[in-house]
């Protein structure tokens, strides 16, 4: 999934005006985009003294998710979303978009997780689990081997007396 940034700045007086139209007649529009998935509208929310802009303008971040980087090129190329686009930068004072944005690769993340665990575990290896201690003094039991697939191995497990002596 592509995500697409664009930030847009609308005078205060057009904000509301500018929400209206985004969740209501642009959605529509913008359904038509067989490839555009959903849109998201931000509004910044700050103090009243802390912006970089004047008081009476505010910031929005428009979130466009398409289903691929390939389909939002395909579309932006075309006529039909272009119109659409330039509808969301007519209310503006200035717009920019950022760009179309992916998530990293799948693969390229488990290759770094894999061999960080392959480092781990080579460092950890070196000595056999221990067993239990003769000093625990916890009586224990076997219990019958278990059989799957071949495969068999014992259990060996605190008995239930000596459960209820360590509580």
């Amino acid at each position: 999934m592509t995500h697409v940034f664009a930030l847009f700045a609308i005078h205060a007086d057009a904000s509301e005006p500018f929400v209206r139209y985004i969740r209501g007649e642009w959605h529509s529009l913008a359904r038509l985009q067989r490839d555009l998935i959903a849109t998201d509208l931000l509004e910044q929310k700050t103090d009243a003294g802390h912006t970089l802009l004047c008081r009476s303008t505010r910031l929005f971040v428009a979130l466009d998710f398409w289903t691929t980087h390939e389909a939002y090129l395909r579309a932006s190329r075309s006529a039909e979303c272009q119109a659409l686009l330039l509808q969301r930068r007519i209310w503006a004072n200035s717009a920019f978009e950022f760009g179309a944005f992916e998530h990293p690769r799948l693969q390229e993340l488990y290759d770094s997780v894999a061999q960080s665990a392959i480092s781990q575990s080579t460092t950890a290896i070196g000595s056999a689990p221990a067993l239990p201690s003769a000093s625990s003094r916890c009586a224990t039991r076997n219990r019958q081997p278990s059989r799957d697939e071949g495969l068999t191995a014992t259990t060996t497990v605190p008995s239930m007396r000596a459960r209820n002596m360590a509580k």
